[in-house]
This record gives structure tokens, C-alpha cells and sequence, in this order.
């Protein structure tokens, strides 16, 4: 786990009720070389978002994708109350995501196979930045390890992939749009 300064109050409950607006949280956010926004939402497996939850969601991802690319993935997990939820321990569900070249925010569902939090944020990483800005070691689950193969090719674009081609390969135009 991270460094938590303030054990007790990382701790600490909140209570939501007595606020006067509706409102949510979000379980991890993370800014990957100031390229883009990133957060998850972790849910136990078949709990599901509830409809507010997610409309607020969107609203946040297509407001900061207009600036920078957001990605908002909804992972889930089946963990005990007295475990902790980490990258990889949970799997993506789906992906809200917005980049500045596009109109609105998509929602990419994976249907088949289902990365953890780590892998796709490792392959997040690389699709929009270097590698070495994560501080642990890549899961990249795209394809195989691309770290292994990238000095050979000028763009990622022209390396080989392996199945599964999940959600990278669906935004690769938007991507590539994004970079020009």
C-alpha cells in the first residue's frame, strides 16, 4: 500500500446524508504525466454504479476531456471487508473516457476479457506517455510485454500485437488524433 500520512483519518467514515447536495466519492485518482486524468471506481463484484453515481461521472470525464484525456474505469472486485482493493486485485469493467478531439464521452465495455486496474493503467501509460512514469513495475496486458519489442518500431502503432486488442485498439484513431 501507499504511504498514508494520517492513518486514523484515512480511516475516518464519511457521511454523505448530512450534506446538502447530493454527492459520491470516487476510490483513486491519478494524474499520469500531467498527459492525462485517471480515476476507478471499485465496486464489489455485482453491486454495479448507481444510476446518479455514473451520470456524475460522465459529467466529470467529458468536462476535464475537453482540457486533457480522462478515463474513468469502473473495476470490480471480490475481496473481504478486511483485504484491501489494489490494481490487481480488481478488473475492468468498463471505461468512461474523453479525449480533447472528441465530441462527447464514450463508454468502452469489456466483454470477454478484463484487465486489472494495474494492466490498464500500465498500458494507459504507455499508449500516452513513457513507461518509467509509473512508480512500480508495468503490467501491460495488451498484446505482451511491448516494453520488450518498443526499441525495435518508431511508433507503438507499428508493432505486432497479440489478442486480446481490447480498448486501446478501439481509441487508436482518437489517440493518434490526440497526438497530432
Amino acid at each position: 500500500m501507499g504511504t498514508i500520512y494520517n492513518k486514523a483519518r484515512f480511516e475516518q467514515q464519511t457521511d454523505f446524508t448530512e450534506v446538502v447536495t447530493w454527492s459520491s466519492d470516487i476510490d483513486l485518482y491519478s494524474n499520469i504525466n500531467n498527459k492525462a486524468h485517471v480515476w476507478t471506481e471499485f465496486k464489489t463484484i455485482g453491486s454495479g454504479v448507481p444510476y446518479g453515481q455514473k451520470l456524475a461521472f460522465k459529467r466529470l470525464v467529458s468536462d476535464m476531456g475537453q482540457v486533457k484525456p480522462a478515463f474513468l474505469a469502473i473495476a470490480e472486485h471480490d475481496t473481504r471487508p478486511s483485504e484491501y482493493i489494489d490494481g490487481s486485485n480488481s478488473i475492468c469493467r468498463s471505461i468512461l473516457y474523453r479525449l480533447p478531439n472528441m465530441f462527447s464521452v464514450q463508454e468502452y465495455i469489456y466483454e470477454t476479457h478484463f484487465p486489472t486496474v494495474n494492466q490498464f493503467i500500465s498500458d494507459l501509460t504507455l499508449h500516452l506517455t513513457q513507461p518509467k512514469a509509473l512508480k512500480a513495475t508495468p503490467a501491460f496486458w495488451e498484446g505482451f510485454n511491448l516494453l520488450d519489442v518498443a526499441e525495435e518500431y518508431d511508433c507503438i502503432d507499428d508493432i505486432p500485437k497479440d489478442i486480446p486488442e481490447e480498448f486501446f485498439w478501439h481509441i487508436r484513431n482518437e489517440l493518434k488524433a490526440h497526438k497530432q
